[in-house]
């Protein structure tokens, strides 16, 4: 080759270069502050193990993340499995993955479906606690009579959806971490910059 090919091979490597590196910064997006989603993670963990008094089985139910994943989960869950690990005396028994269709998303508002819940709790009878990493399903009565049977406690992790100070009252589940309506200026009680304070920045405990 000569000067003049070797000079245009040399710029059209350098331009794929550049068009490559614009691409990923498109396609990727600004990058996500984990933080809070790992700090809810961590604190879900916690208030899990206090549910159930310090011991016992849980079960994990999650919403499928389809075939390209979700950053925001998996950084939740393995804060909740790291904390947890961290109380001896409570064992995570299983985790369920709830996969919906976009019909079924769409009837249910992203919660559980009722018909995948019953089942769940009864393929784990035995449990301890369920932790919901998604909203708690619509349900009548009877489901939730047949979901309640048994000693077993619930927590949930989902936005702050109508009906549940109702649910509470009506022991559907015992505490839920919902998203604050706005970010809270400071902490009382918490060391500042542990998951606990980032956590009370974000997000409340109802129990």
């Amino acid at each position: 080759m000569n000067t003049k090919t070797w000079a245009q091979l040399g710029l059209a490597v350098v331009l794929l270069g550049v068009a490559a590196w614009m691409m990923s910064g498109v396609f990727s997006g600004p990058p996500i502050n984990m933080g809070p989603y790992q700090a809810l993670g961590t604190v879900a963990a916690e208030e899990a193990a206090a549910m159930v008094g310090g011991s016992g089985r849980l079960v994990l139910i999650v919403p499928d993340p389809g075939p390209e994943g979700d950053p925001v989960q998996e950084g939740q869950v393995a804060a909740f499995r790291k904390e947890l690990g961290r109380h001896q005396g409570v064992e995570l028994e299983a985790t369920e993955v709830v996969a919906m269709d976009p019909m079924t998303r769409m009837q249910t508002g992203g919660a559980v479906p009722p018909s995948q819940y019953v089942a769940i709790r009864a393929r784990h009878a035995g449990a301890t606690g369920f932790v919901l990493f998604l909203p708690f399903p619509p349900m009548g009565e009877a489901e939730l009579a047949e979901a309640g049977k048994g000693k077993a406690k619930v927590l949930v992790v989902s936005p702050a959806l109508p009906g549940y100070e109702a649910l509470l009252r009506a022991g559907a589940f015992q505490v839920a971490l919902v998203p604050r309506a706005e970010p809270a200026e400071g902490t009382a009680g918490a060391a500042p910059g542990s998951a606990r304070a980032v956590f009370d920045r974000e997000y409340v405990v109802m129990r």
